[in-house]
């Protein structure tokens, strides 16, 4: 017993603390026999160790208790500091550390080195660094000084190696300053000390560092000084690494240093105290060294990490929601043919290992160039371009494309056979399709056709070389792509390539998309025949391809399309429109003109729901049929320039929904200019009857079509004389009533039409002089009157006309036919008339 009572009476000797070598007694199991007997020579030190000096007995009352503060665990430097702060005199201070001296004479240590500057002197002690503690900064240093005087540190619970070797373990912080520094050996422990001399700061700047790692429970707090600031500075993940607050008065430090020494910590023993009255003594080095000794760690080294990846983990779970969140929005929209104003899921790779998900080798960006310096792996286009064939592709691509002919390809092209260097448009689009990112993760096959029938529209029609093609091509969302509408499942509903420079033959990509709704490529360059798959589609609504170069005839019409609106207008088509058009039992909107159709037109036409149709600019031939006035709901018809023959029909009086009617440039029209029109087509804007040969007079009925804005009668052989009656006609803006053989004069009531912009009677057989009236048309640009046979003078008003809107005014010429009579207008030309005839 009285063996193992030595062991820890000499860690009492050596400076360490009874609330250690309590707990270091109790966790090895010793009998409380041998406790109390160690305890007892412990507390029969203090008293020795404090009889020098002499002091009066005011004097002693006061060393005592600063005595007691030693006797309860509290470190010499900082009950010196709390003796320097309450301005205790230095004879007090020498004999209340005098018996600590004295108690540490026996240790083996060096005396540590004092700061060079005066005042307050401290110990900054550290063992050497090894390589396995390589953790901190290199020119981390320990400044132990407080100039505040008011320290506190409450010590966690710590287990104490044995014999004290877990409180020399080594410190990062001072080793990379070793070479510079003096060390000391401690013979009795057997460990290197190193005291840095040239980390000793002045009181007013200075960083104390507490850790605690090997501590079981590392729950520290930190608040600030009113004098300083003090700062962690931590080394190793895992640690909790927290400042105590300062103790303030006597009591709180009493209590903490009893708190420390009987229940809640293990400290480090302070080291022996240097005759000189330093401020800290070396076990305060080791207090702070011991707190990055690599021994057992503390259940929170390892629970905080956890905490940390978790806490982490969360955050990123929540941004992921929120973006989600927010790209679930889905904006409802009219289908306009402008990019897409929605955020569109991204086309991320997943990281479950499958092929058809993963990232692979991107291509490079084109260039339209055959110099392939600097390049990887050329743009597919420009490899086709330069080569004719694809020939330099990654591994992981060709693996990708491999898998996409297998699982995708046969639901698109069922017959596929291009070879992987193919330069065809399909499989250049299948290579980009099998680089980056662009099959597009674990989406559906539908997806992916979206974006594979897009990439071939792209390259079938020289898209490199469209005014338009934002985002195309790239890894973004197809919705994104310039000229690209989607649904809220994000399948492409329209597409507006309109005016955009396409290309080549027309490509069928669009008839692939399984929800495309409208397809509009107006005023391009795009020559071919149209692929039959556009009228084989099921959810195609609209097909504008008109304006471009287009060729062949009208493919077969399947009965499943859901065609709505058809506008192959100024192309080169060709035959006979097919009576199979029935089967677009939807068809609303059918735009033939400025073609070469051929034929007549087909009964089965006027079985559809139509609202427009227009067949002019071709060579059809035969009459207008009957049965065109099935079409109840028209309210737009073009029927020429054609070859067509008979009478000027009159049951297109039955379409009492039209607002435009045409028949212009069809000189085997003939008959009666129907007075019934006049009756029913009164909801129309514009009547254009023109270059044919129908003739009569404009009958009075047609003032009740008070609507019309445009009224061109002119090319016709038309007679007699000009209603009165179109003087009612008050939105009228054009009014063409030349080249007919109108009589008599000029109706004074058309002077009322003051909306009037065009008014021409000229190559008529007119009489009498310009009304009055019409010096009121102040929106007047264009007014003639010559090849008829009027005379007089222009009225002033006319004239004066010509200082508002009216850039355009042709008489004929007055000509003297007798001693007192003047065929022609007298004009000023060009004060007044512009010309005269």
């Amino acid at each position: 017993e009285e063996e193992i009572a030595d062991r820890f009476r000499k860690m009492l000797k050596m400076g360490m603390p009874e609330g250690a070598v309590v707990q270091k007694m109790a966790v090895e199991g010793v009998s409380q026999k041998i406790q109390d007997a160690v305890l007892a020579g412990g507390e029969d030190a203090a008293p020795e160790a404090t009889s020098h000096g002499g002091l009066s007995a005011e004097e002693e009352e006061i060393a005592d208790r600063y005595r007691k503060m030693l006797k309860m665990g509290m470190p010499a430097g900082a009950v010196q500091q709390k003796m320097a702060v309450e301005g205790i005199s230095q004879k007090i201070q020498d004999a209340v550390l005098a018996g600590e001296d004295n108690a540490k004479e026996e240790e083996k240590y060096e005396p540590p080195l004092s700061s060079s500057e005066g005042g307050t002197k401290s110990n900054s002690v550290a063992p050497p660094m090894t390589a396995e503690d390589n953790s901190m900064e290199p020119n981390a240093t320990l400044d132990l000084s407080d100039p505040s005087g008011q320290y506190g540190q409450e010590h966690k619970q710590e287990e104490v190696d044995e014999e004290m070797k877990s409180a020399t373990t080594s410190s990062n912080e001072v080793a990379a300053a070793a070479p510079k520094q003096n060390q000391q050996q401690d013979v009795e422990i057997g460990e290197s000390w190193i005291v840095d001399k040239s980390q000793f700061v002045d009181e007013d700047d200075y960083e104390e560092v507490y850790e605690d790692e090997a501590s079981p429970i590392a729950d520290e707090s930190e608040s600030e000084s009113e004098s300083s600031e003090r700062t962690v500075s931590e080394n190793e993940v895992g640690s909790d690494r927290n400042q105590q607050g300062y103790v303030r008065d006597e009591r709180q430090a009493e209590a903490i240093v009893a708190s420390t020494s009987r229940s809640r910590s293990a400290a480090v023993a302070p080291a022996p105290q240097n005759d000189v009255g330093s401020s800290y003594d070396i076990e305060e080095q080791r207090k702070v060294i011991k707190s990055s000794e690599k021994g057992k760690r503390s259940q929170m080294s390892a629970i905080v990490p956890i905490l940390s990846f978790l806490i982490i983990a969360a955050a990123i779970l929540l941004v992921v929601f929120l973006v989600v969140l927010k790209k679930d929005e889905v904006s409802v929209f009219a289908p306009s043919m402008g990019p897409t104003p929605m955020d569109f899921l991204p086309l991320e790779p997943t990281s479950n290992g499958n092929i058809e998900a993963a990232a692979t080798t991107r291509f490079d960006s084109f260039r339209n160039s055959c110099n392939f310096q600097g390049l990887t792996y050329p743009s597919v286009i420009d490899q086709c371009a330069c080569t004719g064939l694809v020939t330099v592709i990654a591994d992981d691509v060709r693996d990708r494309h491999e898998y996409l002919v297998d699982n995708f390809i046969p639901s698109v092209y069922p017959q596929w056979n291009a070879s992987i260097s193919s330069c065809t448009a399909e499989n250049q689009a299948l290579l980009w399709m099998s680089s980056g990112i662009n099959n597009g993760g674990e989406i559906s096959n539908l997806l992916r056709l979206q974006r594979f029938a897009l990439a071939l529209l792209y390259i079938q029609q020289g898209g490199p070389g469209w005014r338009r093609s934002t985002g195309w091509l790239s890894e973004k969302n197809v919705c994104e792509w310039e000229g690209v509408d989607c649904d809220d499942q994000f399948y492409v509903q329209f597409l507006n390539l309109n005016l955009n420079r396409l290309t080549g033959e027309l490509s069928e990509a669009p008839a692939l998309l399984n929800a495309i709704k409208g397809y509009y490529a107006r005023e391009n360059d795009i020559s071919g025949e149209i692929p039959g798959l556009f009228f084989e589609n099921k959810s195609l609504l609209y097909l504008d391809l008109s304006s471009n170069d287009l060729t062949g005839e009208i493919p077969i019409i399947s009965e499943e399309n859901q065609l709505r609106g058809l506008n192959l207008a100024s192309n080169n088509l060709i035959g006979n429109i097919p009576s199979e058009i029935a089967r677009a039992g939807r068809l609303e909107t059918l735009n033939l003109a400025i073609n070469r159709f051929s034929g007549t037109l087909p009964n089965e036409l006027f079985t559809l729901p139509l609202t427009e149709l227009a067949v002019a600019g071709n060579i059809l031939n035969g009459t207008i049929p009957s049965e065109i006035g099935d079409l109840s709901d028209l309210a737009s018809l073009s029927l020429g320039p054609n070859l067509f023959t008979g009478e000027i029909p009159t049951v297109l009086s039955e379409l009492t929904s039209l607002t435009s009617l045409s028949i212009f440039g069809i000189p085997g029209l003939g008959g009666r200019l129907p007075a019934s029109y006049g009756l029913f087509l009164t909801k129309m804007k514009e009547f254009v009857l023109a270059e044919t040969s129908v003739r009569g007079n404009i009958p009075e009925q047609f003032g009740g079509m008070t609507d019309l804005e445009i009224l061109r009668l002119n090319g016709n052989s038309l007679e007699r004389t000009i209603p009165a009656a179109l003087g009612q006609l008050s939105k009228l803006v054009t009014l063409h009533l030349n080249d007919n053989d109108f009589t008599g004069t000029v109706p004074e009531t058309l002077g009322s039409l003051t909306l009037l912009e065009e008014l021409q009677f000229h190559t008529n057989r007119l009489v009498g002089t310009i009304p009055e009236t019409f010096s009121n048309l102040l929106q007047l640009q264009t007014l003639t009157f010559d090849g008829n046979f009027m005379d007089g003078r222009a009225p002033d008003g006319v004239c004066a006309l010509r200082d508002q809107q009216l850039d355009e005014f042709i008489v004929d010429c007055p000509d003297l036919v007798s001693e007192t009579q003047v065929v022609g207008i007298i004009c000023s030309v060009p004060d007044c008339c512009t010309e005269c005839q």
